[in-house]
């Protein structure tokens, strides 16, 4: 896939390839969203800022919307050839102020008793979701109560495109010093073409390789109704239709002792297209750990009211200026 090979290189060399990817995006309800497609922080916001009776997140602590707005735009307050980075700039304090609305942490058995309908209700707006197999998508339709789902993306400071390309797994490098370069190109190369590659990374996501891809969607979509073992006719639900066939079942216990199950189902040509359109608009986001660590340490105080919005974007760009340099 050429997404990935672009993330995982730099300076013109490919410093690794992981045998795997996932697409991390948001899922909203399309009324929510009038017909976009992408959206910008500041249209984020301003929806949450009209449903103030509504959640934005499911988790939405002050700490985990914080990260959520974070999760496309850090790179935009960094310049690392320049060396220089912009927190203690009014577009990050206005991120500060919209987090710090938020609950310091979430109220117990709050969640659970509002996981069955959450969403296609509209309790809770926004719907992080990481999509690593084609039958995702109907698990995401089916929690919007299969009404009409816009996959609108993380929100951007410039309102581009969202959704976010992530290595899944299994991403191998050669050591600079390595006596046995050769032969540790000819396992990677094998490595990628290997059907037992899935047992040594342990990880689920999309394959890199684009032949692999596509046998992986087509043969996603086969067999997409239940059928009578009797009769081999297939079956219908309430409403007539011909009957989706589940590919697995999530339980939930709520607060009242019954179950509430999802269900993740065999994709239909239209859900694997949508797949399709994802993969070919996400784009790598790399998130500097150091640099949110930093980020989290210091809006800690301005999120517990010990220090104000002006001192924390301050210690933020200063921590964050003098690691820059020192890289």
């Amino acid at each position: 896939m050429d997404a990935v090979l672009e993330a995982y290189t730099v300076d013109g060399k490919l410093l690794s390839l992981p045998n795997t990817f996932c697409i991390r995006t948001v899922a909203v309800r399309s009324d929510l969203v009038g017909g976009k497609t992408a959206w910008s922080l500041e249209e984020m916001m301003e929806l949450a800022e009209s449903r103030p009776e509504n959640k934005l997140l499911a988790s939405a602590t002050k700490a985990d919307v914080l990260d959520f707005c974070l999760k496309m735009n850090l790179s935009y307050f960094m310049d690392w050839e320049a060396g220089t980075c912009s927190f203690a700039s009014e577009e990050f304090g206005r991120i500060l102020e919209f987090s710090n609305r938020f609950p310091l942490e979430e109220r117990e058995g709050e969640d659970h008793d509002q996981i069955n309908d959450r969403y296609n209700k509209g309790k809770v707006l926004l719907y992080p979701v990481n999509l690593v197999s084609p039958d995702e998508i109907s698990y995401v339709y089916e929690g919007f109560g299969w009404k009409d789902v816009t996959f609108i993306g993380y929100p951007t400071m410039d309102g581009s495109s969202g959704h976010r390309l992530d290595g899944a797994g299994g991403a191998y490098a050669i050591f600079a010093k390595s006596p046995q370069k050769e032969g540790a190109w000819d396992f990677l190369e094998a490595l990628q073409d290997s059907e037992a590659e899935g047992i040594l990374t342990f990880a689920e996501g999309f394959p890199t390789k684009k032949e692999k891809l596509e046998e992986l969607l087509a043969e996603s979509m086969e067999d997409p109704y239940k059928v009578d073992w009797q009769s081999g006719e297939t079956e219908t639900d309430s409403k007539g239709k011909p009957a989706r066939r589940p590919t697995k079942t999530e339980a939930f216990m709520m607060p009242d002792g019954s179950l509430y199950e999802r269900h993740y189902y065999v994709p239909l040509p239209e859900e694997v297209e949508e797949l399709r359109r994802l993969i070919g608009l996400a784009r790598p986001a790399w998130q500097d750990e150091e640099v949110m660590n930093i980020i989290r340490e210091e809006t800690a105080a301005y999120f517990h009211g010990q220090k104000s919005l002006e001192t924390v974007t301050g210690l933020i760009d200063n921590r964050v200026g003098l690691y820059m340099n020192e890289r």
